[in-house]
């Protein structure tokens, strides 16, 4: 593959933005023209740069809630990590799965419509694969902050970055058929226009652009995006938990609103059972990544109680919409 420069980089953020963007707009916005862009998607999507453009799912609105399992392992060979991970990636309630270098080994999220549904879950696979798990810890992730990736910029430009905020929660909506196939004809290629979709969904493209407004209006999809190859593109991904030494909402909102501006943070969690606050961070450069967490504890140094920080190593699975109702 060859050395992405500048122009691929800001075409990469521009699809991070708004991956339904045509090419002929992408084009009008850096000033180069229509094929040159078409030639450099093509060519980091064939390269594996690009793995898919895939839509932004709220999937609160789908009547479900991530559940997020961090795993510490004991006695587990090479060949039995990779059964377990095999077994998760087969399982459709598994939306993602990672890696990790730190306290944890493994993150995994869990999509349950409820408590019993993910206890349920959970004891089916510590049945089968609990005698190799030393720690666990378990978080409900009630509201997410999603950002878009100023990193794909490289480090410096992403100092000038505007970012784009998404905010998911809310309760679950009545969702038909349609639009749960619509939805997913979108998660295997968000670039797919409304022309194409109607072949595959048998709708006139009218009926296609009024459904994919309405679910945005509804804000069961919150955009478009790419999922980038973090490998390839040499990106570092680092989760900062935090634990706060008081509870004041003044402070608190300070805190969050340093770490919504911060250009490399990519999302925020806010969780029931886990940490006060989870920031996760996307560099391209570790000793980005190292500056940046120093000057959070210089800001916030009476709030901050204590902190953990996980490497995220390899990311195994990402589904982008959580399973059909039976």
């Amino acid at each position: 593959m060859r050395d992405l420069d500048r122009l691929d980089r800001q075409i990469l953020y521009e699809l991070d933005v708004n991956s339904r963007k045509s090419d002929a707009a992408i084009a009008k916005n850096l000033k180069v023209t229509e094929s040159e862009v078409s030639s450099r998607i093509k060519d980091m999507v064939d390269s594996g740069v690009i793995f898919a453009f895939s839509p932004i799912i709220n999937v609160y609105k789908f009547g479900y809630s991530p559940y997020r399992i961090s795993l510490t392992f004991k006695n587990l060979s090479k060949e039995q990590q990779e059964d377990v991970f095999e077994s998760l990636n087969a399982m459709d309630e598994v939306g993602w799965l990672v890696s990790c270098k730190g306290r944890w080994d493994l993150s995994v999220v869990v999509w349950a419509k409820d408590t019993y549904e993910f206890q349920e879950f959970l004891n089916n696979f510590l049945h089968k694969h609990g005698k190799f798990v030393e720690k666990k810890k378990v978080a409900v992730v009630h509201r997410l902050y999603l950002y878009s990736r100023t990193c794909l910029l490289g480090d410096e430009e992403a100092l000038k970055a505007k970012k784009r905020e998404v905010v998911s929660e809310g309760k679950p909506i009545d969702l038909s058929d349609e639009d749960r196939s619509l939805i997913s004809a979108l998660g295997i290629n968000a670039r797919m226009d409304s022309q194409a979709l109607s072949r595959v969904l048998g709708e006139t493209p009218e009926s296609i652009d009024s459904r994919i407004k309405s679910l945005r209006e509804k804000e069961v999809i919150h955009g478009f995006r790419i999922r980038p190859n973090y490998s390839l593109l040499g990106i570092k991904y680092h989760k900062v938990y935090l634990h706060l030494s008081e509870h004041s909402r003044a402070k608190r909102k300070k805190l969050m609103d340093y770490a919504r501006k911060n250009p490399y943070i990519v999302y925020i969690d806010e969780a029931f059972g886990g940490w006060d606050v989870e920031l996760e961070f996307q560099v391209n450069k570790d000793e980005t990544f190292f500056k940046q967490l120093a000057e959070l504890r210089d800001k916030f140094d009476d709030l901050i109680r204590d902190q953990e920080v996980v490497t995220f190593k390899q990311e195994y699975k990402f589904k982008f919409d959580p399973p059909r109702p039976d």
